[in-house]
């Protein structure tokens, strides 16, 4: 297929280092959840089985302690995917397996972190996108708990909470989580504008900041081209001479 005169190309989406010529080659593996009680030479003993170790290395503490995680530098690739995939099947006598992948310099483990955490708030946000109710103008005594039984009556509440300032004051707003879509529908239309204490209340469905201010561009651009759109009143000019009366709108002929 061509589009604007190019060839189309459509694939499995792969990612760029395996675009560049294959997945990422390593040989060092960091390893968490390790015993307090293992030493490096232990360390060193129960990865020895996927290969030959070129150095070992337990982070340590002031008192020399180590801190629980550390690295193994294999001899080849090979030898250190097999340590990633086999080190959970490590007995250890901990509750918490060993968790080994591959070694990440700080930038490129704090760029991988961040993407996740994005894509895990995203991937919540979805899931309660229709659950999830924005509730502002609430009463300056407003908590958790009033909130909750403002809106109890429409079904099953999930989690319920009065956002507060640094004082430990409401700030007029807060979120309710129903079980169902339903529900949450319900509570939208019965309580959206409906006269709580001194003044009414404002119900929506959550939305993430991003969102909201890409909703509120479109309803901006939406009302510039309205108005554009719109015919302009005709405008009339007096003849050259003339006088336009304030009140009649009429024009008072030129004398000859």
């Amino acid at each position: 297929m061509l589009l604007n005169g190019k060839k189309v190309y459509v694939g499995l989406h792969e990612r760029r280092s395996e675009r560049q010529g294959g997945a990422i080659r390593f040989t060092n593996v960091y390893v968490k959840n390790i015993p307090a009680a293992w030493d490096s030479e232990k360390f060193e003993s129960e990865f020895s089985t996927f290969g030959k170790i070129t150095s070992v290395a337990l982070q340590t503490d002031a008192e020399g302690k180590h801190k629980g995680f550390g690295f193994v530098n294999f001899d080849s690739h090979e030898e250190a995917s097999k340590a990633v995939d086999g080190a959970k099947d490590i007995v250890t006598g901990e509750e918490k397996p060993l968790f080994a992948d591959r070694f990440q310099k700080k930038t490129e483990r704090s760029s991988f972190l961040a993407k996740r955490y994005a894509d895990l708030r995203r991937e919540k946000m979805e899931r309660y996108k229709n659950l999830n109710l924005y509730v502002k103008n609430l009463e300056d005594d407003a908590d958790d708990a009033k909130l909750r039984t403002m809106f109890e009556e429409f079904g099953e509440i999930t989690s319920c909470v009065v956002m507060k300032d640094e004082k430990g004051q409401s700030r007029g707003f807060g979120f309710v989580c129903f079980a169902n879509v339903d529900d949450a529908n319900k509570a939208l239309n019965s309580m959206n504008g409906k006269m709580i204490g001194q003044k009414p209340i404002y119900v929506n469905r959550a939305q993430r900041k991003d969102e909201r201010r890409m909703q509120l561009e479109t309803q901006f651009q939406a009302n510039m081209a309205g108005q554009r759109m719109q015919p302009m009143a005709p405008v009339f000019y007096t003849p050259h001479g003339s006088v336009m009366a304030q009140h009649g709108m009429m024009y008072q002929q030129p004398m000859m």
